[in-house]
């Protein structure tokens, strides 16, 4: 008899671990986990475009969440450049992007600016164009950096967009 209430003892305590770990298993993916839509939006620097002694570099966003890219603000600083090999940089706003404002100090090579889309926001694409003089062959590996901390991405609603900054590079490969 003691056998018997031990193995049904045993048996509602094992289907309650069992319950408890399926309960358990499907909160995590429900809520953030498997089933999920969540993706990080990205805010991609390309590599520079040398023609003779003028390039560009491509300004683009990737996974931007609904209502996508609304304006971008990049504080005095957030963008250097190597002065020695880089000067008269300017910027361009593409599918619909206006340049709001804009500064780059070429004696210190540091830069700032904001864009906006008046009408809505970007999802995936490029949204503006960077170009400058160089007295050689320019990269983004050597010759520019962003600094992520000090770059805002707002949304069609004046949201702050939470993202990842990725370098591409003329090799293929990233920098994260």
């Amino acid at each position: 008899m003691r056998q018997g209430r031990r193995g049904r003892r045993g048996r509602v305590y094992w289907a309650a671990g069992l319950g408890l770990g399926l309960i358990a298993c499907l909160t995590g993916c429900l809520m953030g986990g498997w089933w999920s839509d969540a993706t990080v939006a990205t805010l991609v620097i390309g590599e520079v475009a040398n023609t003779g002694a003028t390039g560009e570099i491509l300004l683009s966003v990737r996974d931007m969440p609904a209502g996508g890219l609304a304006s971008i603000a990049v504080v005095i600083g957030g963008m250097t450049y190597d002065d020695e090999r880089i000067s008269s940089v300017t910027i361009e706003g593409l599918d619909g992007f206006t340049v709001l404002a804009s500064e780059f100090d070429d004696a210190t090579g540091r830069a700032g600016f904001l864009l906006a889309h008046p009408s809505g926001g970007l999802v995936d694409g490029d949204f503006a164009r960077l170009t400058f003089d160089t007295t050689s062959s320019a990269s983004v590996r050597t010759d520019f950096d962003f600094d992520e901390a000090q770059i805002t991405l707002g949304d069609d609603n004046n949201e702050t967009i939470p993202f990842e900054l990725e370098f591409l590079f003329d090799q293929g490969d990233l920098k994260t």
